[in-house]
């Protein structure tokens, strides 16, 4: 069961397409910034230039009260004339939200259920994202469960609580996907 369409109204579409695919620096900087201009202080290809000099294989951004954990798989390649080069290919590896903090800039979207984070609970987010109450792990401070977003992507998801929802955190758990190109 597709349980990711739960999560549709209150990410960026191309964040979700993106978690957990893999694809060039290009499209992936295209897709994040063309989707939430207005979330990034710097354009697509300032994004761009952040992933191809970035020191290691994680790169941060802080969209306005989110975290977009990015994180990039080297692939050698062998041409046809025996020439060895190694390409790197970026993904999305996770995106958290922040809910509620005293001195940080907080998620401005839509929350699930369309309910204020501060009136969630570790029941309310199960439920209204759709997860089998079977496969969760709840506690008072604490909701932690995975979501199918499709045939081949697996998420898990956990909510932190403190006087209602603090944040919330999406993680790729399955192994990287080539992301397939859509038609035009």
């Amino acid at each position: 069961m597709n349980t990711a369409h739960h999560l549709a109204p209150l990410l960026p579409t191309s964040w979700l397409q993106h978690l957990g695919q893999l694809s060039t620096a290009t499209q992936l900087s295209q897709a994040l910034w063309r989707s939430a201009p207005k979330l990034f202080s710097r354009d697509a290809k300032d994004l761009l230039q952040q992933m191809q000099n970035a020191a290691g294989d994680e790169l941060r951004l802080h969209p306005h009260g989110a975290q977009l954990i990015l994180q990039a798989q080297r692939q050698d390649h062998v041409d046809s004339a025996g020439v060895h080069s190694s390409r790197k290919h970026w993904g999305l590896h996770a995106i958290h939200l922040i809910a509620q903090h005293p001195s940080s800039a907080v998620w401005c979207g839509p929350w699930p259920g369309k309910v204020a984070p501060a009136q969630l609970t570790p029941e309310k987010l199960l439920l209204a994202l759709g997860a089998d109450t079977s496969q969760s792990m709840l506690s008072p401070c604490m909701a932690c469960f995975s979501l199918q977003a499709d045939a081949q992507q697996q998420w898990g998801v956990t909510g932190v609580f403190e006087q209602g929802l603090l944040s919330l955190h999406i993680v790729r758990i399955s192994p990287w996907q080539h992301l397939q190109a859509t038609p035009a």
